[in-house]
């Protein structure tokens, strides 16, 4: 697993979204994916995006997280790009942050839950704490598999 400090301006991603709620024996996330690329909704998010067919550089967030409940909004997202997003999607402003960004490469974008797994013991050893904020996935292709990176809001110590 890599790191870097990332220094990003405010900027909107747009897609679809569900509520989680972690007590439940949920697949919420799950099966807002296979929607997704089942229904047409990650067509049209490619073609609103101006990505490449097939070639896709999806990713996620975790956002309005719930204290009490300990849940939260998982939306499937693409970043905005200079074309309107219809109705029918959801767009959601990020704002201007310094972000830690954990990333590797891997066979299946389904292993980003290693990065996961490691990422907090990870920054403990760094001078750098996390923040409350937005958590972001980003999922590229490459010759390898897919380089996968977590984007966690972060703040010197």
């Amino acid at each position: 697993m890599n790191f870097k400090v990332v220094e990003r301006k405010s900027f909107t991603v747009f897609g679809v979204s569900t509520e989680v709620n972690p007590n439940k024996q949920d697949n919420s996330i799950g099966e807002l994916w296979s929607q997704c690329f089942t229904d047409g909704t990650s067509e049209r998010m490619t073609e609103v995006a101006g990505f490449a067919s097939g070639k896709g550089e999806f990713g996620s967030v975790c956002y309005d997280y719930n204290p009490h409940t300990q849940g939260f909004r998982y939306m499937i997202t693409a970043v905005k790009g200079e074309k309107d997003v219809p109705d029918d999607f959801e767009e959601l402003v990020l704002p201007e942050q310094v972000w830690g960004v954990f990333y590797d490469v891997y066979e299946d974008h389904e292993d980003i839950h290693i990065i996961w797994e490691q990422l907090f013991d990870y920054l403990e050893n760094t001078e750098y704490s996390c923040i409350d904020g937005p958590q972001l996935e980003q999922y590229y292709p490459v010759e390898q598999g897919t380089l996968c990176e977590v984007w966690i809001p972060i703040k010197k110590k």
